[in-house]
């Protein structure tokens, strides 16, 4: 059987045609944080105030006086639930029941002679507003479809819909991934999101900003995933880390890039146009971006699977230098038929097999057990890893300060989680890793509900802090999933989970809604989701430095030989199976850190030597 894996073993490093490849790879995350984050500044409230319904030219000449604050003060109700002094931003006072008939008693009541003139008793709620142009933002969503008092709530309902849309968009696209190829769903859903992104420019209703929405989610994303799994099947094992890290580093780079573009460009269709137009590029990977390899061979499409490793392989060597590559190679010459090769060297041919013919989907990710607890526990930690990062991610306008500033730092943030996640996994694995950064996240969290918000500072510590450990959560939970699935079911597991993340994402805006009951609950919220996630994903197994399972059959028995991680959580070496050696003499026990699945040591001296 052809083991790409032991192909990108044997090339041992990443080639010129890789690199490239891994740039291309790269801008589908870069667009897609963009998007992703655009909700912070195109949906910012925006300083309002009732309009005055009638002239006021007309009463400033009738009256011989100039408009002033004063006059905007016998407009504009106060509000009762702050200081007297501040005025209303919702409700007006009632004008028909000023009991005026004159010029004269009109003007008094405009501008009184005496500071203490009551004003009117009865009060309105405001049918239109005028909104500050000359603040933080020109024009948002709030101003262009009057999204205040009663209906601030569709702020945050676009944000939830912009995640519906990427949640059933991940399942749809993660399954258009596997079967028509990764290449097929990055430029299709790519040039889908481009088109959804110019039009939602043009929007002039908010129900069609709304639907807009859903489709930009439904279509801005999935390329982020599919060029994610393609990227990670392109190297070596030992890069891949590397290379799933820089993926999310890219993303880390489009909120950096957003925060930019949003300080020069303040009024959010402009803005919008901006960051959908780059979106058109990506019909350049028709002709530069090449297949992945183990999924043509996985639906056995020998014949252009070798192709593409001849590219892959240039400036590294011919085909023939490698054992795998010419398996390949004589796969391709002799049709379309599997090549298996047994312990005798010889060689089993198939028929006729160009394509499998069983279609995988989402219910294989729970039809065995083992697949379906590792599945379980993937979903749950995905959920609460997207859950806390664009909960904190959101929020960072409203800690206060500069909110291109805050959301810059969200950003940077990312690229030491990363950095760090790298050389964690490498050292600890993934499991400790990301239970760790879940952990921490957690406690970050938590910590946010004793901190007032007139503590600025430490309120943006710990929100960066917590976007720290979400950031390297989400990271090391990619390459776990991406990881731990055979390759058939790879990219619609990597879909599914995707989708999970997504309902976390949905979820974020309505948590961080229960402020508005309890200050400190949303925090709390986010805190305890994010310790429970970090418990449970020490029930996963550990994957570094094993291969990929390229079966079902693979995926299922995958890690059934390790210990149960709740007995122990960090293994003494690499990434290990603690072993129990029992000598023939003695009743001691000596566990030992080992690389093998499973190492049974009968003979004493063989033992103590092992020890």
């Amino acid at each position: 059987m052809i083991e790409f894996d032991s192909l990108l073993r044997e090339m041992g490093r990443v080639g010129s045609p890789q690199k490239i490849q891994l740039f291309l790879l790269m801008l589908p995350g870069f667009f897609a944080a963009m998007h992703m984050g655009s909700n912070v500044f195109i949906g910012a409230e925006i300083e309002h105030w009732c309009e005055f319904d009638d002239n006021k030219t007309n009463l400033e000449q009738t009256c011989n006086n100039n408009w002033t604050d004063s006059q905007d003060a016998r407009y504009r109700a106060y509000d009762p639930k702050v200081e007297t002094t501040q005025m209303s931003q919702c409700k007006r006072y009632d004008l028909s029941t000023l009991n005026a008939t004159t010029d004269e008693q009109v003007c008094e009541y405009w501008w009184p002679s005496t500071n203490d003139s009551e004003r009117l008793n009865k009060t309105l709620e405001c049918e239109n507003w005028v909104f500050a142009t000359d603040g933080v933002f020109q024009s948002t969503i709030v101003s262009t479809f009057g999204l205040v008092c009663g209906q601030t709530f569709k702020r945050k309902l676009s944000q939830a819909f912009f995640m519906c849309g990427v949640a059933f968009g991940a399942t749809f696209w993660g399954q258009v991934s596997d079967r028509r190829g990764r290449k097929t769903a990055v430029i299709a859903a790519s040039l889908c999101a481009a088109c959804f992104s110019v039009a939602n420019t043009f929007a002039p209703t908010f129900y069609f900003f709304l639907l807009a929405r859903v489709l930009i989610g439904f279509t801005v994303f999935p390329p982020f995933s599919s060029a994610f799994v393609l990227a990670t099947e392109l190297v070596p094992p030992k890069y891949r880390v590397m290379v799933a890290q820089a993926c999310q580093m890219a993303f880390a780079v489009g909120f950096c890039t957003l925060a930019l573009l949003g300080y020069f460009i303040r009024n959010w269709r402009t803005l919008q146009l901006v960051i959908a137009l780059p979106l058109f590029t990506s019909i350049i990977f028709y002709w530069t971006l090449l297949e992945s390899p183990r999924w043509l061979i996985s639906r056995k499409k020998f014949v252009a699977a070798n192709e593409i490793v001849k590219k892959l392989l240039k400036g590294i060597g011919k085909s023939s230098d490698f054992k795998e590559a010419t398996k390949l190679e004589e796969a391709a010459t002799r049709g379309t038929r599997i090549v298996r090769q047994h312990k005798t060297d010889n060689y089993e041919l198939d028929d006729d097999v160009s394509a499998t013919k069983h279609q995988y989907g989402p219910a294989d990710l729970l039809r065995t057990p083992n697949v379906r607890k590792k599945s379980l526990v993937l979903f749950y930690s995905w959920l609460t890893a997207s859950c806390g990062y664009y909960g904190l991610t959101l929020n960072a306008a409203d800690l206060g300060g500069d909110p291109f500033v805050n959301l810059c730092l969200s950003g940077i943030i990312e690229v030491p989680a990363c950095i760090v996640s790298i050389f964690l996994m490498d050292k600890w694995g993934r499991r400790p890793t990301l239970s760790s950064s879940f952990i921490l996240a957690g406690i970050a969290c938590i910590a946010m509900q004793a901190v007032t918000k007139e503590m600025r500072e430490l309120n943006i510590v710990l929100s960066l802090a917590g976007k720290f450990g979400s950031s390297a959560a989400f990271a090391t939970v990619y390459i776990y999933a991406s990881e731990i699935y055979a390759t058939p079911i790879r990219n619609v597991g990597i879909g599914i989970c995707s989708s999970c993340a997504r309902v976390g994402g949905i979820l974020a805006p309505f948590i961080a809604m229960l402020g508005n009951l309890s200050a400190p609950l949303p925090y709390v919220v986010f805190g305890l989701l994010s310790i429970s996630a970090g418990l449970a994903c020490l029930l996963l197994p550990e994957t570094n430095g094993t291969q990929l399972p390229e079966t079902i059959d693979e995926c299922e028995s995958f890690g059934t030989n390790q210990l149960n991680p709740l007995r122990r959580i960090f293994c003494c070496e690499k990434k290990v199976v603690i072993e129990s050696v029992v000598l023939n003499d003695t009743d001691h026990k000596y566990e030992e850190c080992n690389r093998n699945d499973q190492l049974v040591i009968n003979d004493e001296e063989k033992a103590i030597e092992q020890i």
